[in-house]
């Protein structure tokens, strides 16, 4: 086979190749936990979603049994494969890893085969300005839409009255016996209107308010 030189516990090829291997297990071994724990903590995300029926949860909840399980072995195979590590990466504990909530709590997970623990995003004061700008951008996206709709509300209060007006009067001249209950029935709208229309003014009386003041067109 042509080998002139074979390898040794000293080679420092044998050498490289054993870190490499061994670096390899911890890396594996990692990545099962980080699934595993990804799949539960999406899973007790599920459980507090208040759509999800009782068969819905009886199912996570066995699945989370089923999880756990498989996190406690993924759990010892890590152990095993850190300690193997020159030098010996920190152990993981599974009772600490069941009672995280979030994933920013696990932040083993960031050495895995792709290391992000250079990346700027990783630093919390870079990670604080990063969710800032997400919330500033949807509370602007919140506010076109609320404009929107203020002014859609404004408009339907409008016409509202107006079909009210038609109503009453076209009763009124035919002396239709349902008068009465369409009075008390409209009564109670405007009353309400009323308070939605207090509410729309000072919506409009807003410091900073970008929006049209006063009820628009409606099409159709």
């Amino acid at each position: 086979m042509g080998i002139g030189h074979r390898w040794t516990t000293t080679t420092p090829e044998y050498i490289a190749a054993i870190k490499y291997i061994k670096e390899r297990k911890y890396l594996l071994a990692l990545n099962k936990v980080q699934k595993l724990v990804v799949q539960r903590l999406t899973e007790l995300s599920n459980m507090n979603i208040a759509q999800t029926g009782y068969s819905m949860r009886a199912h996570i909840s066995k699945s989370l049994q089923t999880r756990s399980k498989a996190i406690q072995n993924a759990v010892a195979v890590y152990n095993a494969a850190a300690a193997a590590l020159d030098p010996p990466r920190p152990p993981l504990d599974w009772q600490e890893i069941g009672t995280y909530q979030f994933l920013e709590q696990f932040a083993l997970l960031q050495d895995t085969c792709h290391d992000v623990r250079g990346k700027r995003w990783v630093e919390p004061a870079v990670r604080a300005c990063m969710k800032m700008r997400l919330r500033i951008c949807r509370a602007r996206e919140e506010v076109e839409r609320l404009n929107i709709e203020v002014r859609r509300l404004h408009t339907a209060i409008r016409d509202e009255r107006i079909l009210f007006r038609r109503v009453r009067d076209r009763l009124q001249t035919a002396r239709d016996p349902i008068l009465g209950a369409v009075l008390e029935f409209i009564e109670r709208r405007q009353r309400i209107n009323n308070e939605l229309l207090s509410r729309i003014h000072q919506v409009y009386n807003l410091d900073g308010f970008t929006g049209t003041k006063g009820p628009g067109i409606r099409l159709g």
